[in-house]
């Protein structure tokens, strides 16, 4: 099994430490989420898919352990430090009744709309373990990952989730459910906005939350569909063969990779 080593040991003294200067925090934050990618397109269509992809292998791998037919150690080893705590595998995540064994697409719909500016919709779609508990807070976060104790994922290095601000866009949405909880949020460069309500016009009650680390309230809907996360940005037109070409080129050697094209009279291809 390869797993993945982020740290790296020095000898000799311990030194002053490095450290981000504050001054700087916008600007890295930028360099991380937003310039690295050369190719902003193909990349984001990559990293999308494969994380959903990794979504589905870790559904996999927790139906097994939980129903006898694998062991932990099958997948998973155990590391200690902080870089690895959050990748150490945790039974209480998942629940049966809410996993879904049928579905296993990642799902890639592109959607024209009429108007200017960023009017397309790419949504990506997973019917993963779905996004909960501290992996909530943890995936709004810069480096954090799930999945540096084992090898049956791609990632790593908790970067990837960003890449669709690289396209030039605001903000991108995430809409996830986790074990009978949906939340949406709408994710900027430096910040976060949870917008599922704290009323519910329609039931005319208030929506239950979570409360995270910070003390902030993340108010969700219940709900009873089965776990999954979609990941969706805005798209310029004339960006919209870009997008079929990329799915085209990176994703050709994933299984379970399908493709919609919404055109805007409503015709499905």
């Amino acid at each position: 099994m390869s797993i993945k080593t982020i740290d790296k040991q020095i000898k000799g003294s311990e030194g002053l430490a490095k450290k981000i200067n504050k001054g700087a925090e916008k600007m890295v934050f930028d360099i991380l989420q937003s310039t690295q990618y050369s190719t902003p397109i193909p990349s984001t269509v990559r990293e999308l898919a494969t994380n959903g992809a990794d979504a589905q292998r870790e559904k996999e791998m927790a139906i097994e352990i939980l129903t006898g037919k694998a062991k932990q150690e099958d997948y998973y080893i155990e590391r200690h430090g902080d870089q690895y705590s959050d990748s150490n595998f945790d039974i209480s995540y998942y629940n049966l009744n809410h996993l879904d064994a049928e579905n296993n697409d990642v799902v890639i719909t592109y959607k024209e709309n009429e108007g200017t500016g960023y009017c397309d919709v790419v949504s990506i779609t997973d019917h993963g373990i779905g996004i909960g508990e501290r992996r909530l807070e943890g995936v709004l976060e810069l480096g954090y990952s799930t999945k540096r104790n084992t090898a049956e994922n791609f990632g790593a290095f908790g970067l990837g989730a960003k890449v669709a601000l690289s396209t030039g866009v605001d903000f991108y949405t995430i809409d996830t459910v986790h074990n009978g909880k949906r939340f949406k949020m709408n994710c900027y460069n430096y910040k976060t906005d949870f917008i599922v309500p704290a009323f519910n016009p329609q039931s005319g009650s208030a929506n239950p939350h979570i409360v995270l680390s910070d003390g902030t309230k993340v108010h969700y809907v219940p709900t009873d569909a089965m776990n999954g996360t979609t990941v969706s940005f805005g798209v310029k037109k004339h960006h919209r063969r870009d997008y079929r070409e990329a799915v085209e080129e990176q994703l050709m050697y994933m299984p379970n990779i399908r493709f919609i094209r919404i055109a805007e009279d409503g015709y499905e291809r």
